[in-house]
């Protein structure tokens, strides 16, 4: 049940995750295009690329409209941590290349999402 000081799902939806970054003014988490971050210094930058000190490097990797979203599952779900990614291929193959390892069997169905069968049948079996 939401009251003030826990806001329910709907309200989570909206706002959650956009109290910590500075939008200059703007309403709503701006969409940011740019692939590279810039910095004063290597050392500002070694820090943010490192994650020593909040900040981005290249959007490929991560960015503020995506910070933001993740934030926003993270909170949404009550979990530690968010990621998110580009297509439902990369969501497969990252989590598939994370936890498995050399000798580890994967058991499947024949007929899976999109390249998933080409994945099992011609990329894994060579590691």
């Amino acid at each position: 049940m939401a009251n003030e000081n826990h806001p329910g799902a709907g309200t989570l939806s909206v706002w959650a995750g956009e109290g910590k970054q500075s939008w200059w003014g703007s309403t709503q988490v701006p969409v940011v295009h740019s692939v590279a971050f810039g910095y004063p210094d290597v050392d500002a930058w070694q820090a943010a690329a490192l994650g020593r000190a909040p900040g981005h490097i290249y959007s490929r990797n991560t960015n503020p409209t995506v910070a933001a979203f993740e934030e926003k599952v993270r909170i949404l779900e009550n979990a530690e941590a968010a990621t998110s990614f580009a297509s439902g291929m990369a969501a497969i193959s990252n989590t598939l290349f994370t936890l498995l390892a050399p000798g580890d069997r994967l058991v499947s169905v024949k007929d899976s999402y999109g390249g998933t069968n080409k994945l099992f049948l011609e990329f894994l079996p060579r590691f």
